[in-house]
C-alpha cells in the first residue's frame, strides 16, 4: 500500500480538504503552461500522503511489540541494501561510543552490548504474521495467492536476517540456531493440521 491507494481512500469531503493544502509551485517550474503545474502540485500532494503514511506507520511501530515493528518496518522497505542495514542496526549489538571534544569517535570495549531487537522477538513476529495470514485465508477472507504472497515476503526476510546473523555471530553460532530452529517450524511445517498451514 502507497500513498496514493491511501488518497484513493479518502472520502470527496477529505479529498477536498486535501486539495485545499495543496503545495503550489513556483512559476517556471514544473513545464510548458498549466498541465505542468497541475502535475508539480499532484505530486507534491502525493510527496505529502507519502511523508504522512510513513510517519503513521513509524508511530505504529513504536506502539506495537519490538519484533511486530521490526517485521513491519523490513517488510514496507522495498531496497534489500536498505533491509539489510536495518537488519544489521536492530538485531545485531550496537558498539557502545563516545565522541571525545577533539571530534574523535573511541569505541568502548565490554560484553553486555544488547541487540535492539532479540531474534526470538523476531521469530515471535514472524510466527504471529504467518498464523494470521493462515488464518484469514482459511476463513476466506483471502485467496492463495496472495496468502502465498505474502508469507513469502515474510520468508525472503528470514532469510535475509540469517544471512545478517550469520555473517555477525558466525554461521555455527547459537544465535542462527536460535533462529532457524524457531522458523523451522513457520516455514516447513511437519503436518496439514500445523497452526502455520490452517491458521488458529
Amino acid at each position: 500500500r502507497d500513498a496514493s491507494y491511501e488518497a484513493s481512500l479518502l472520502s470527496q469531503e477529505e479529498q477536498e480538504k486535501l486539495a485545499d493544502t495543496q503545495v503550489v509551485a513556483p512559476p517556471g517550474e514544473g513545464g510548458d503552461g498549466n498541465a505542468g503545474g497541475e502535475n508539480a502540485n499532484t505530486a507534491n500532494r502525493l510527496q505529502i500522503l507519502q511523508h504522512i503514511y510513513t510517519r503513521c506507520q513509524e508511530e505504529m511501530e513504536k506502539a506495537v511489540p519490538p519484533g511486530i515493528g521490526l517485521l513491519n518496518k523490513l517488510l514496507r522497505t522495498e531496497i534489500p541494501s536498505i533491509r539489510t542495514n536495518q537488519i544489521k542496526h536492530y538485531l545485531t549489538p550496537q558498539p557502545l561510543t563516545v565522541t571525545t571534544p577533539d571530534g574523535k569517535t573511541v569505541e568502548l570495549k565490554g560484553d553486555n552490548q544488547k541487540s535492539l531487537v532479540s531474534i526470538e522477538e523476531l521469530v515471535s513476529a514472524m510466527e504471529h504474521s504467518v498464523r494470521q495470514i493462515r488464518t484469514v485465508e482459511n476463513a476466506g477472507g483471502t485467496d492463495r495467492m496472495t496468502a502465498a504472497g505474502l508469507v513469502e515476503n515474510i520468508r525472503q526476510v528470514a532469510m535475509e536476517a540469517r544471512f545478517v546473523i550469520g555473517t555477525h555471530y558466525g554461521p555455527d553460532s547459537e544465535e542462527v540456531k536460535a533462529l532457524e530452529d524457531g522458523l523451522q517450524p513457520v516455514f516447513r511445517p511437519d503436518s496439514a493440521n500445523s497452526q502455520f498451514v490452517k491458521g488458529e
